[in-house]
């Protein structure tokens, strides 16, 4: 059984084809580069206008342009099998069946569950300034936080902490030595 992890692979076959439930699909074959490993990718459509399963497809067609496919046509799959690729396998389980399970497909170079771009640095400078004065009003807050926290705590002991004995003795004519 393949082990969890990220692999790099290459598509041998892509074709279209139906879930149990009667929906399409694609299933997309890939060997694991440098093992004789095959795992299989399947990739859902929708006909549905909701917002699920407009994040499905997209990402359906995401994975498929990164296997190499440039077509508008999904009858012609031609280029899925183009590029090596980066997947991320886990285990999932099924039916009381553990199985490995493509999670993602990903560029190489390319993060594991999405898309980093490096921020350039005109870009950097704007955001961190941008971002400075939250940062200060955060920190205030957590500030003040401590602050009431530490406030709470002195104001609970001071319940606890026995008041000091300050009886005045006022001297009689007895005590006066002259």
């Amino acid at each position: 059984m393949i082990s969890p992890g990220t692999y790099k692979a290459k598509a041998v076959s892509a074709n279209l084809g139906f879930t149990l439930k009667g929906h399409e699909q694609v299933m997309v074959e890939f060997q694991l580069s440098n093992q004789l490993d095959k795992i299989t990718w399947y990739g859902y459509f929708s006909g549905q206008t909701d917002e699920t399963s407009a994040k499905i497809l997209e990402r359906t067609i995401s994975a498929l342009r990164k296997c190499g496919w440039k077509g508008i046509d999904l009858n012609d799959l031609s280029g899925v099998l183009d590029n090596e690729v980066n997947l991320v396998i886990e285990h999932s389980e099924w039916n009381g069946k553990v199985s490995p399970r493509v999670q993602w497909i990903n560029a190489i170079g390319e993060r594991s569950s999405s898309s980093l771009k490096k921020m350039p640095m005109d870009g950097l400078i704007d955001f961190a300034e941008k971002m400075m004065g939250s940062i200060l009003m955060i920190d205030k807050k957590l500030e003040t936080l401590k602050l009431n926290k530490a406030q709470k705590q002195i104001d609970n002991n001071i319940d606890t902490i026995p008041a000091p004995d300050i009886s005045l003795t006022i001297p009689g004519d007895d005590d006066i030595p002259f």
